[in-house]
């Protein structure tokens, strides 16, 4: 609540829609107490050159007293929406193998600077009271649309809002608000602004579509693997099975990636099935692939940081029940792990070294394991995708090719611009290749 001229006003919800004669306005809805009687309020806000917002109109509910006409109405409601609407901003100035040059600033980085920005966030957007979950994707698509701090580094409008169409299909706003409802644990209103981070389990995507929906988050790294995975889901639209895999994204978080590789092996031209029968009772194989007369089947695991290993050997020895002795084709394990703070890079070479040891005493019918990495780099576009170590079971009933196994999983890009940045994680990079 704020009170200036003997007014009581707060602002409850911010939105964004384009205008007149305005590419973007900034539409600050509120109430207003005057002489114990309550009105509603909207000020119209457009964005100027140096990232503050000025009035460009405004709506006052029962205005007899042209209050709306006094020179000082509104200066305090525009200031309070501005202080909302601010924006911190994050970018790198130099990176060396030693660390980063990190910079911050408020509202608008530098002209010099702005195409490396690679967190931005309205932090003060989180004390709005509330917001309509059922305008959840109408608010992320007018983001998208019309917002000038919004921005999803290396795609551009449109390719973002091609990817949504799949996304809102999908992660449906039920899906969100439950997700929100789960960690919270109320079991009365459950609002946009919740806190709901890291410590939701299976927080992304939930956390990340909320906080766009409420005007938060502006730039977030999350926000290119959301669109990678829209646009997957449009290249195996038709495929068979497909449909089996879409409905999971909202089950098994790892399914995002199994996602991503299938889409990705498809456009080169590898990918042949999905859920493909191991051979013993109803088990399936997540992928099928084929690389020249040879066909492989090759299971996608995302783990987390929480003790990987322990949970790398449940899985192969679950596998491993499911498998017949001598298996139609090779089966590869993929396996990656799932970004949780700054510490991954040592993680990741934690984890490589003791797949190393485990991948010694590999069950007969599993013959590889590829342990890959996903991460975001500075010049954005496409999750990049390389390999940090192939491990061939010598003992393999059915065994595997090697130059096969590099060809599928030979890393999707060319060059790296450092820092990079995990998939889906608020403000986690690292400056340079692990050695």
């Amino acid at each position: 609540m704020h009170q200036d001229l003997n007014l009581r006003y707060e602002i409850t919800d911010i939105r964004f829609a384009a205008a007149p004669n305005c590419n973007c306005v900034a539409i600050a809805n509120g109430t207003l107490t005057f002489r114990g009687r309550i009105r509603d309020f909207s000020v119209h806000l457009a964005p100027a050159n140096d990232g503050t917002w000025y009035r460009i109109g405004g709506r006052l509910q029962y205005d007899h007293l042209f209050l709306r006409d006094h020179p000082g109405f509104w200066a305090p409601i525009v200031r309070t929406a501005g202080v909302l609407l601010k924006t911190i901003n994050m970018w790198t100035v130099s990176s060396e193998a030693s660390g980063a040059q990190i910079a911050l600033n408020e509202q608008l980085a530098p002209a010099e600077h702005r195409d490396r920005v690679h967190f931005s966030i309205r932090p003060n957007m989180f004390d709005l009271p509330d917001a309509d979950w059922p305008t959840l994707w109408g608010r992320i698509e007018n983001r998208v649309k019309v917002d000038p701090f919004f921005e999803v580094r290396g795609y551009t409008r449109e390719e973002t809002l091609t990817a949504l169409r799949p996304l809102k299909k999908i992660f449906q706003i039920e899906w969100v608000k439950r997700k929100y409802r789960d960690i919270s644990q109320e079991r009365g209103i459950i609002k946009l602004a919740a806190n709901a981070g890291r410590e939701m389990p299976d927080w992304f995507p939930a956390a990340h579509l909320a906080r766009t929906a409420l005007g938060a988050i502006c730039v977030d790294p999350a926000w290119n693997y959301l669109v990678n995975i829209g646009q997957a889901v449009q290249q195996l639209t038709g495929f068979p099975g497909a449909d089996r895999l879409f409905k999971e994204l909202t089950r098994s978080p790892g399914s995002q990636h199994n996602l991503c590789m299938a889409a990705e092996l498809r456009q080169r031209g590898f990918l042949v099935g999905l859920e493909a029968p191991t051979g013993v009772g109803n088990a399936t194989n997540d992928l099928l692939v084929k690389v020249g007369e040879v066909k492989y089947a090759i299971e996608v695991k995302e783990f987390h940081a929480a003790d990987p290993i322990a949970k790398l050997k449940k899985e192969l020895s679950d596998k491993a029940k499911k498998l017949p002795a001598i298996p139609r084709e090779p089966v590869i394990f993929h396996v990656v792990l799932a970004e949780r703070d700054g510490t991954r890079v040592r993680e990741e070479d934690n984890f490589v070294e003791s797949v190393s040891q485990v991948a010694v005493d590999l069950p007969s019918s599993i013959s590889a394991i590829v342990v890959g990495r996903r991460f975001v780099d500075a010049a954005g576009g496409p999750v990049k995708r390389d390999t940090c170590g192939i491990f061939i079971n010598p003992s393999a009933s059915n065994p595997s090719v090697d130059a096969d196994l590099l060809t599928i999983f030979e890393k999707n890009f060319a060059e790296i611009t450092y820092p990079q940045f995990g998939v889906s994680s608020f403000m986690d990079w690292q400056t340079q290749a692990p050695t």
